[in-house]
């Protein structure tokens, strides 16, 4: 987590803000949901130790950003920015809590993070993989401008898709 203190963007009743570790037991339960695990490279359940460990390294990172979509104060999903290097990051850990979906919340945290991209961070490169069979996610990426590029090392399973401004 970077020391730039970005500040939340809003859209309507929608807040875009940094995670906290008042959302890790929220944000774990979307991610060990079995609707949500399939989407991921490693769909293993994620025990609290491990994710509690993960939030406590990512603090001491200043090349990645974790934020959480509140609809209305309650969080409703994840979005990153992380690998930050110069003028380029990769775009991920998407989360939507599963009781929400199909309520538009994915597009938003994306469209969201990616203004933060552009107007705070200066990002001119945004990149991607996400699973080949996850239509949802890559219409989505598409509809934000990311087209799919060839990669020697995204898993064959998955997609690489890059958003250049």
């Amino acid at each position: 987590m970077s020391d730039l203190g970005l500040e939340p963007v809003s859209e309507g009743a929608v807040t875009l803000r940094d995670l906290r570790a008042s959302d890790l037991p929220a944000t774990l339960s979307w991610r060990n949901d079995p609707r949500s695990r399939p989407w991921f490279h490693s769909d293993a359940v994620i025990e609290w130790e491990s994710h509690l460990r993960w939030f406590r390294s990512y603090l001491g990172k200043a090349e990645d950003h974790v934020f959480v979509l509140e609809d209305e104060g309650r969080p409703v999903a994840q979005v990153s920015l992380y690998r930050i290097d110069g003028d380029s990051a990769e775009f991920g850990r998407l989360l939507v809590d599963p009781e929400t979906r199909g309520k538009g919340y994915g597009g938003i945290a994306s469209r969201l993070c990616l203004r933060l991209a552009d107007e705070v961070l200066g990002l001119r490169i945004v990149h991607l993989e996400v699973k080949r069979t996850n239509s949802a996610a890559i219409k989505i990426y598409e509809a934000l401008g990311f087209g799919i590029r060839p990669s020697a090392t995204t898993p064959e399973d998955s997609v690489y898709m890059v958003r250049e401004r």
